[in-house]
């Protein structure tokens, strides 16, 4: 197990940086139709989605590779086009971004009332709210694994009081990441759907139990989010911080 998750890992990041240093260099050396706003952003969407389509080709993870390639390309690609190109990307990627969040919750919204997929698990409650619980609790750790020690970590680094994060700022950054969405339900369609139907029994409690931790962290994390900051961050002590800072 420890093999394949450091094989894929390891694989996609890599993949994901060549394809973004690959797109570097083409604009930059090999790129005829330069100052050409339209093709500058076509060729930088058509090198991302590349990099997804070779990771799924090799059974890579498409997300990390695409996660790997939009960091280098951020840092070299970027600079290699022109002014308008930039706005255009920022803008249009912005816009994709956001229609397709809304889409994603619409679609967690309707699937949530798919009668099919909740006719597999009602003969079991007491599995489903396992399994529900499990993934839920499993996400709380996660978060706090990582958000803690790289914390702690990163104050390490900083001389100034009011540079290193507080342990409430921690809470909250901890708090405020618990929300799942679109990454979790992409993920749980690919590996427990087939051609849009759940046909085992075990595929049902894992997509019914990622659209429950999904909306549950949504509505109640998501809600208590903001009472929670003004809660451990008071106005007064943020502006004092800000202030001094």
């Amino acid at each position: 197990f420890l093999g394949n998750f450091f094989y894929l890992f390891i694989a996609s990041t890599l993949l994901g940086v060549l394809t973004g240093l690959l797109s570097a260099y083409v604009i930059k050396k090999l790129y005829i139709g330069r100052h050409s706003t339209d093709r500058e952003f076509a060729l930088m969407m058509l090198m991302t989605y590349l990099s997804y389509m070779v990771a799924e080709l090799f059974y890579l993870s498409g997300i990390l590779t695409v996660f790997f390639c939009g960091i280098v390309m951020s840092h070299y690609t970027w600079h290699n086009v022109t002014e308008s190109s930039r706005v255009t990307t920022k803008h249009s990627f912005a816009t994709l971004s956001f229609v397709v969040e809304i889409f994603i919750f619409l679609y967690v919204g309707m699937d949530a009332l798919d009668i099919e997929k909740w006719k597999f698990v009602s003969d079991s409650p007491g599995t489903s709210i396992a399994t529900s619980s499990v993934l839920l609790g499993l996400v709380l750790l996660g978060r706090a694994t990582f958000i803690f020690p790289l914390s702690y970590l990163s104050n390490l680094t900083k001389k100034s009081q009011y540079q290193k994060i507080s342990f409430r700022q921690q809470v909250i950054i901890w708090w405020a990441g618990l929300m799942r969405g679109v990454v979790s339900m992409a993920l749980a369609y690919n590996q427990f759907m087939m051609s849009g139907h759940t046909q085992l029994h075990s595929n049902a409690i894992m997509i019914t139990s990622t659209i429950t931790v999904v909306l549950f962290s949504i509505v109640v994390f998501g809600l208590l989010t903001k009472p929670l900051i003004r809660l451990l961050l008071p106005h007064s002590k943020v502006t004092t911080s800000m202030t001094t800072t």
